[in-house]
């Protein structure tokens, strides 16, 4: 059961150019009430998170598609995620037939969390050339970017709980860890084309 306080991580899984792989994680903890059935909240994650997305799709390439979201929570006792539920995650359906960058090519949405030392990031991808001058991204693609940034710092309902976005510290050499850091409501997007480094096959953005 999710109750108060846990930690719930939400991976979104999907292809971009050439069909790579890309991954974007979430993080929440549970703000308020109880939930028993982890396919209502994963769903309920989904849904929000497709609505966030709504305005920023179609102008991302249409190699673009995002398929399943896996749901874990986090387990204390014996610090490791525990795999809860996966659904279907149409969240991210790309629409423009433009030349796309490179599948590393990033949006890079920063959001401001309780601690100064701590922020969370999303990279997104997707871009096309028209929508880059340089390394600058287009006054219409940030609009849209921010827009979506904004809504992926709200408070989620999902079943009985409400879930706030955080960061999640699961690195037990950290002086942070099992810490989370609350998003405080302020979300930027860098202005420029950032670039997400792939460490293993199939991981990423």
């Amino acid at each position: 059961m999710a109750g108060v306080g846990d930690v719930l991580r939400a991976t979104l899984k999907g292809v971009t150019v050439d069909s790579q792989t890309f991954n974007n994680v979430y993080h929440y903890v549970v703000a308020s009430g109880t939930e028993t059935n982890y396919t209502t909240i994963a769903a309920g994650i989904e849904t929000a998170l497709q609505a966030a997305f709504v305005g920023l799709e179609a102008l991302l390439a249409n190699d673009v598609l995002t398929g399943e979201l896996e749901l874990s929570e986090w387990d204390a006792a014996n610090d490791e995620w525990d795999g809860k539920a996966t659904v279907t995650a149409d969240v991210i359906v790309g629409a423009d037939v433009g030349q796309p960058l490179p599948g590393g090519n990033s949006i890079v949405m920063r959001f401001i969390t309780e601690s100064l030392r701590r922020q969370g990031r999303k990279f997104i991808p997707g871009l096309i050339e028209d929508n880059v001058d340089g390394n600058d991204i287009a006054a219409g693609l940030l609009t849209a970017a921010s827009a979506t940034a904004a809504l992926l710092n709200d408070n989620i309902g999902a079943g009985g709980i409400i879930i706030t976005p955080c960061t999640f510290n699961d690195d037990p050499l950290s002086p942070h860890f099992e810490t989370t850091s609350k998003f405080v409501q302020t979300a930027f997007v860098n202005t420029q084309v950032g670039y997400q480094r792939r460490r293993q096959p199939g991981d990423g953005v």
